[in-house]
Protein backbone atom coordinates (compact mmCIF):
# COMPACT_ATOMS: atom_id res chain seq x y z
CA UNK A 1 0.00 0.00 0.00
CA UNK A 2 1.42 3.38 -1.03
CA UNK A 3 1.55 6.40 1.27
CA UNK A 4 -1.28 8.05 -0.64
CA UNK A 5 -3.40 4.89 -0.62
CA UNK A 6 -2.98 4.71 3.14
CA UNK A 7 -3.95 8.36 3.59
CA UNK A 8 -7.04 7.95 1.40
CA UNK A 9 -8.08 4.84 3.34
CA UNK A 10 -7.78 6.74 6.62
CA UNK A 11 -9.66 9.68 5.09
CA UNK A 12 -12.53 7.45 3.99
CA UNK A 13 -12.85 5.79 7.40
CA UNK A 14 -12.63 9.12 9.21
CA UNK A 15 -15.40 10.67 7.15
CA UNK A 16 -17.70 7.72 7.94
CA UNK A 17 -16.98 7.88 11.67
CA UNK A 18 -17.23 11.67 11.88
CA UNK A 19 -20.48 11.73 9.93
CA UNK A 20 -21.95 9.18 12.35
CA UNK A 21 -20.77 11.23 15.36
CA UNK A 22 -22.03 14.61 14.17
CA UNK A 23 -25.06 13.37 12.19
CA UNK A 24 -23.90 15.32 9.15
CA UNK A 25 -21.15 15.32 6.55
CA UNK A 26 -17.86 16.85 7.70
CA UNK A 27 -15.32 16.98 4.83
CA UNK A 28 -11.85 15.65 5.60
CA UNK A 29 -9.26 17.45 3.46
CA UNK A 30 -6.28 15.64 1.97
CA UNK A 31 -2.85 17.24 1.54
CA UNK A 32 -4.02 20.80 2.16
CA UNK A 33 -1.63 23.71 2.77
CA UNK A 34 -2.12 26.00 5.77
CA UNK A 35 -0.25 29.23 6.46
CA UNK A 36 0.73 30.33 9.95
CA UNK A 37 0.55 33.93 11.19
CA UNK A 38 4.29 34.22 10.53
CA UNK A 39 3.86 33.15 6.89
CA UNK A 40 5.17 29.59 7.19
CA UNK A 41 3.27 27.04 5.10
CA UNK A 42 2.54 23.53 6.39
CA UNK A 43 1.25 20.73 4.21
CA UNK A 44 -1.08 18.62 6.35
CA UNK A 45 -1.94 15.03 5.43
CA UNK A 46 -5.56 15.18 6.66
CA UNK A 47 -7.55 17.94 8.30
CA UNK A 48 -11.11 18.92 9.09
CA UNK A 49 -13.15 21.44 11.04
CA UNK A 50 -16.19 20.65 13.15
CA UNK A 51 -18.60 22.96 14.96
CA UNK A 52 -20.22 22.65 18.36
CA UNK A 53 -22.50 25.50 19.30
CA UNK A 54 -21.01 28.65 17.81
CA UNK A 55 -17.40 27.50 18.03
CA UNK A 56 -15.35 25.88 15.27
CA UNK A 57 -12.62 23.36 16.05
CA UNK A 58 -9.75 22.64 13.66
CA UNK A 59 -8.12 19.18 13.65
CA UNK A 60 -4.88 18.11 11.95
CA UNK A 61 -3.80 14.51 11.33
CA UNK A 62 -0.50 13.00 10.22
CA UNK A 63 -0.50 9.57 8.58
CA UNK A 64 2.59 7.39 9.00
CA UNK A 65 2.55 4.31 6.75
CA UNK A 66 6.08 3.42 7.75
CA UNK A 67 8.11 0.29 8.43
CA UNK A 68 9.23 1.67 11.80
CA UNK A 69 7.32 2.84 14.83
CA UNK A 70 6.62 6.53 15.39
CA UNK A 71 9.29 8.17 17.55
CA UNK A 72 9.20 11.13 19.93
CA UNK A 73 10.51 13.64 17.37
CA UNK A 74 7.42 13.08 15.19
CA UNK A 75 5.19 13.85 18.16
CA UNK A 76 7.14 17.01 18.96
CA UNK A 77 7.02 18.13 15.33
CA UNK A 78 3.25 17.68 15.14
CA UNK A 79 2.73 19.54 18.39
CA UNK A 80 4.71 22.47 16.98
CA UNK A 81 2.46 22.49 13.90
CA UNK A 82 -0.65 22.33 16.09
CA UNK A 83 0.48 25.36 18.07
CA UNK A 84 1.44 27.41 15.03
CA UNK A 85 -1.81 26.60 13.25
CA UNK A 86 -3.89 27.08 16.44
CA UNK A 87 -5.46 23.66 15.94
CA UNK A 88 -7.87 22.29 18.52
CA UNK A 89 -6.39 18.80 18.25
CA UNK A 90 -3.50 16.98 16.58
CA UNK A 91 -3.63 13.24 15.86
CA UNK A 92 -1.19 10.66 14.50
CA UNK A 93 -2.20 7.45 12.76
CA UNK A 94 0.53 4.85 12.34
CA UNK A 95 0.67 1.51 10.55
CA UNK A 96 3.81 0.38 12.40
CA UNK A 97 2.74 1.52 15.85
CA UNK A 98 4.38 3.88 18.33
CA UNK A 99 7.43 3.67 20.55
CA UNK A 100 6.69 3.72 24.28
CA UNK A 101 8.39 7.08 24.67
CA UNK A 102 6.32 8.52 21.82
CA UNK A 103 3.11 7.27 23.44
CA UNK A 104 4.00 8.85 26.79
CA UNK A 105 4.91 12.16 25.15
CA UNK A 106 1.77 12.21 23.00
CA UNK A 107 -0.40 11.63 26.05
CA UNK A 108 1.39 14.42 27.93
CA UNK A 109 0.90 16.79 24.99
CA UNK A 110 -2.73 15.64 24.50
CA UNK A 111 -2.02 14.37 20.99
CA UNK A 112 -4.33 11.58 19.84
CA UNK A 113 -3.00 8.30 18.45
CA UNK A 114 -4.89 5.70 16.48
CA UNK A 115 -4.56 2.77 14.13
CA UNK A 116 -6.76 0.92 11.68
CA UNK A 117 -8.11 -2.47 12.63
CA UNK A 118 -10.67 -5.11 11.69
CA UNK A 119 -14.08 -5.38 13.31
CA UNK A 120 -13.03 -8.64 14.99
CA UNK A 121 -10.04 -7.00 16.68
CA UNK A 122 -12.15 -4.00 17.67
CA UNK A 123 -14.70 -6.25 19.38
CA UNK A 124 -11.90 -7.77 21.45
CA UNK A 125 -10.53 -4.36 22.42
CA UNK A 126 -14.00 -3.09 23.35
CA UNK A 127 -13.94 -5.29 26.45
CA UNK A 128 -11.18 -3.08 27.85
CA UNK A 129 -13.04 0.22 27.37
CA UNK A 130 -11.96 2.64 30.09
CA UNK A 131 -8.69 0.78 30.67
CA UNK A 132 -5.81 2.42 28.82
CA UNK A 133 -3.21 -0.32 29.16
CA UNK A 134 -4.48 -2.79 26.50
CA UNK A 135 -4.81 0.08 24.02
CA UNK A 136 -1.36 1.43 24.77
CA UNK A 137 0.17 -2.01 24.32
CA UNK A 138 -1.72 -2.51 21.07
CA UNK A 139 -0.52 0.84 19.74
CA UNK A 140 3.09 -0.36 20.10
CA UNK A 141 2.55 -3.08 17.49
CA UNK A 142 2.46 -2.92 13.69
CA UNK A 143 -0.61 -3.56 11.56
CA UNK A 144 -0.46 -6.31 8.92
CA UNK A 145 -2.50 -4.94 6.01
CA UNK A 146 -2.21 -8.02 3.85
CA UNK A 147 -4.07 -10.29 6.26
CA UNK A 148 -7.13 -8.32 7.34
CA UNK A 149 -9.94 -6.11 6.13
CA UNK A 150 -9.45 -2.77 7.84
CA UNK A 151 -12.73 -0.98 8.32
CA UNK A 152 -12.45 0.33 11.89
CA UNK A 153 -10.42 2.82 13.91
CA UNK A 154 -9.21 2.62 17.49
CA UNK A 155 -6.96 4.78 19.60
CA UNK A 156 -6.45 6.82 22.75
CA UNK A 157 -6.06 10.44 23.75
CA UNK A 158 -5.70 12.65 26.80
CA UNK A 159 -8.42 15.18 27.60
CA UNK A 160 -7.68 18.85 26.97
CA UNK A 161 -10.34 20.21 29.33
CA UNK A 162 -11.17 18.61 32.65
CA UNK A 163 -14.72 17.44 33.30
CA UNK A 164 -14.97 19.83 36.24
CA UNK A 165 -14.00 22.81 34.05
CA UNK A 166 -16.41 21.72 31.32
CA UNK A 167 -19.32 21.40 33.75
CA UNK A 168 -18.48 24.78 35.29
CA UNK A 169 -18.32 26.58 31.93
CA UNK A 170 -21.17 24.73 30.22
CA UNK A 171 -23.65 24.27 33.07
CA UNK A 172 -22.36 26.67 35.77
CA UNK A 173 -21.75 23.77 38.17
CA UNK A 174 -19.08 23.87 40.88
CA UNK A 175 -17.71 20.34 41.22
CA UNK A 176 -14.00 20.94 41.76
CA UNK A 177 -13.46 18.27 44.45
CA UNK A 178 -15.93 15.72 43.23
CA UNK A 179 -13.35 13.05 42.36
CA UNK A 180 -11.46 13.36 45.65
CA UNK A 181 -14.43 12.73 47.93
CA UNK A 182 -16.59 9.70 48.59
CA UNK A 183 -20.33 9.75 47.97
CA UNK A 184 -20.94 10.00 51.71
CA UNK A 185 -18.73 13.11 51.95
CA UNK A 186 -20.33 15.00 49.09
CA UNK A 187 -22.29 18.05 50.13
CA UNK A 188 -26.06 18.00 49.49
CA UNK A 189 -25.74 21.04 47.20
CA UNK A 190 -23.28 19.12 45.01
CA UNK A 191 -25.69 16.23 44.59
CA UNK A 192 -28.45 18.74 43.91
CA UNK A 193 -26.38 20.26 41.11
CA UNK A 194 -25.73 16.82 39.61
CA UNK A 195 -29.44 16.06 39.57
CA UNK A 196 -29.94 19.03 37.22
CA UNK A 197 -27.49 17.73 34.64
CA UNK A 198 -29.08 16.62 31.35
CA UNK A 199 -29.00 12.84 30.88
CA UNK A 200 -26.74 13.16 27.81
CA UNK A 201 -24.44 15.89 29.17
CA UNK A 202 -21.32 13.85 28.44
CA UNK A 203 -21.96 13.42 24.71
CA UNK A 204 -20.93 16.96 23.79
CA UNK A 205 -17.88 16.68 26.07
CA UNK A 206 -16.79 13.47 24.37
CA UNK A 207 -17.26 15.00 20.93
CA UNK A 208 -15.09 17.97 21.89
CA UNK A 209 -12.33 15.80 23.28
CA UNK A 210 -12.34 13.03 20.63
CA UNK A 211 -13.25 15.28 17.66
CA UNK A 212 -15.86 12.74 16.58
CA UNK A 213 -13.30 9.92 16.22
CA UNK A 214 -13.61 6.72 18.30
CA UNK A 215 -10.69 7.54 20.61
CA UNK A 216 -10.70 6.26 24.19
CA UNK A 217 -10.39 9.15 26.64
CA UNK A 218 -8.03 8.88 29.58
CA UNK A 219 -10.79 10.18 31.88
CA UNK A 220 -13.54 7.88 30.57
CA UNK A 221 -13.93 6.40 34.04
CA UNK A 222 -14.53 9.88 35.49
CA UNK A 223 -17.47 10.28 33.12
CA UNK A 224 -18.89 7.04 34.52
CA UNK A 225 -18.39 8.34 38.08
CA UNK A 226 -20.34 11.52 37.31
CA UNK A 227 -23.17 9.51 35.78
CA UNK A 228 -23.29 7.16 38.80
CA UNK A 229 -23.33 10.13 41.18
CA UNK A 230 -26.06 11.74 39.11
CA UNK A 231 -28.08 8.54 39.42
CA UNK A 232 -27.45 8.50 43.17
CA UNK A 233 -28.60 12.10 43.50
CA UNK A 234 -31.81 11.29 41.62
CA UNK A 235 -32.56 8.29 43.83
CA UNK A 236 -31.99 10.36 47.00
Amino acid sequence: MTFEDYEMLVKSLLEKKIRKSFKKKVPVHHQRNYTTVTGHVYNIDLSYTFSIGHAEHFVIIECKNWQKRVERDIVLSLEAKRRELSAHKAIIVSSAGFQKGAIELALNLRIGMFQLTSLKSLNILSHFRGNFNPYRERLETAVEFENSQFDQLYGITTHSQSISDYLRLRFCLRLDNIFSESVQELQPQVLAQLSRLPANWYKEYQLLETCGIPLILDNANDIRVINLLKLTSTIK
